[in-house]
């Protein structure tokens, strides 16, 4: 329903001179949906947690937790000098892969959730440069 709308909203106001970029993004956004899995908010399920979960209510990574862990990437990145945006793309690949382990009942301790952002944080300064 919003890339509908948003499509209508782009052809509407540039015309059909944008029309062939209009369409294309339509399509881009239709196979997005299509082919990635929404993502979980992990760290808004941390008291609902299974009972055969090994992990405890302080072992789970919850929003403070997170922050520590993006406030830490952009000190590193500040101290050598690296592309802040490296830290954006970082959180990404790192909340991506909080929320697929989460959805699939395998939610990250804080010891997996820091080794998964040094190494998100290793391949995004690798990309962004």
């Amino acid at each position: 329903i919003i890339i509908d709308s948003a499509w209508e909203v782009c052809c509407r106001c540039h015309g059909s001179l944008l029309g062939f970029c209009c369409d294309g993004l339509h399509v881009m956004l239709h196979q997005e949906i299509a082919s990635y899995p929404s993502c979980v908010n992990y760290t808004a399920h941390v008291d609902m947690l299974p009972v055969s979960c090994p992990l405890t209510q302080k072992a789970v990574v919850n929003d403070e937790w997170r922050r520590k862990i993006c406030e830490w990437a952009f000190g590193v990145v500040d101290h050598f000098e690296y592309s802040r945006e490296a830290v954006s793309l970082a959180m990404n690949y790192l909340d991506r892969y909080a929320s697929f382990a989460h959805s699939k009942g395998m939610p990250l301790s804080r010891k997996a959730f820091q080794l998964a952002a040094v190494a998100s944080l290793y391949l995004a300064i690798k990309i962004e440069g």
